[in-house]
C-alpha cells in the first residue's frame, strides 16, 4: 500500500513536474519556488500526503484536496516559505483529515491530526506555500521523478529502512533530512518544520504514543 501524508489540491497535483525552476540565490533558508516534483504528502498520504512518497485545506494549497502517490507541484513560480523559524509566514493550514474514512490515507491523516496537529498546520500553511510540502528535492520517487516536498522525501527515505533495523530516532531523521533539502531553501538539509513533523510521525518525544503514526503512515509494517 502506498501512503502520502499531504492533503493535495487536485489542481496542483495535475500540474506536478511541469514547471521550470526559477530559484533565486538563497539567503539563509529563504529562496524562491519554481518547479514541483513529489507530496504527499505529504500529502495526503497518509498523508498527508500524503500526508508521500512520501502528504497535506490541510495541505498548503487550498480546497479540493486529494491523496495519491507520486509528486505534486505548485502553480506558477512563487516564493516558498522555508519555515526558517519553524513557524509559517502565511496562514496555517488545517490538520483535520481531508479524505473520507474509507480512503487508505485516512488513518495516517487522522493520526497526524491527533498527535502532530501543530506540525501539520505549519507545513500546510498557505500564502506562501511551504518547502515542507512543496520544496523541490533531489531524491527520486518510485516513478523516477524528483519527490516534491521535504516531508514526503524524508518519509520516503525512512520507508527504505528495513523494519527490523528501524529505530525511529533522531539519527535516522537527521540522516534522511540530509538527503531531502529543497532547492528553494537549503539543499543540504530539510528545514526545521519538515524535521519536526517527521519526528512527530515516528513518535520521537511522544510519551502518550511512543510509536507515533509510523504504522498508520506506512513508515514500518505492523
Amino acid at each position: 500500500m502506498t501512503y502520502k501524508l499531504l492533503w493535495i489540491p487536485t489542481t496542483l497535483f495535475a500540474s506536478a513536474l511541469t514547471l521550470a525552476v526559477a530559484c533565486e540565490p538563497c539567503e539563509g533558508d529563504e529562496c524562491n519556488f519554481d518547479d514541483g516534483g513529489g507530496a504527499g504528502g505529504a500529502d495526503a498520504s497518509g498523508g498527508q500526503g500524503g500526508s508521500s512518497t512520501g502528504g497535506t485545506t490541510s495541505s498548503g494549497g487550498g480546497s479540493s484536496p486529494t491523496g495519491g502517490v507520486g509528486g505534486m507541484g505548485g502553480g506558477p513560480a512563487t516564493a516558498l516559505d522555508c519555515l526558517e523559524s519553524g513557524d509559517p509566514a502565511g496562514t496555517p493550514g488545517s490538520c483535520e483529515p481531508a479524505v473520507p474514512e474509507e480512503d487508505a490515507n485516512f488513518a495516517c491523516q487522522a493520526c497526524a491530526a491527533e498527535y502532530c496537529c501543530a506540525e501539520v498546520e505549519a507545513c500546510s500553511a498557505e500564502d506562501p506555500l511551504t518547502a515542507c510540502y512543496y520544496g523541490s528535492t533531489a531524491r527520486l520517487g518510485f516513478d523516477g521523478e524528483p519527490i516534491v516536498g521535504e516531508l514526503d522525501c524524508i518519509l520516503d527515505c525512512l520507508r527504505e529502512i528495513p523494519d527490523d533495523e528501524f529505530v525511529g530516532d533522531d539519527f535516522e531523521i537527521e540522516t534522511c533530512a540530509a538527503e531531502c533539502g529543497s532547492a528553494e531553501c537549503d539543499e543540504n538539509s530539510a528545514g526545521e518544520a519538515s524535521v519536526a513533523l517527521a519526528s512527530c510521525l515516528v513518535g520521537i518525544d511522544n510519551e502518550v504514543a511512543p510509536a507515533g503514526c509510523r504504522f498508520e503512515c506506512g513508515i514500518v509494517e505492523e
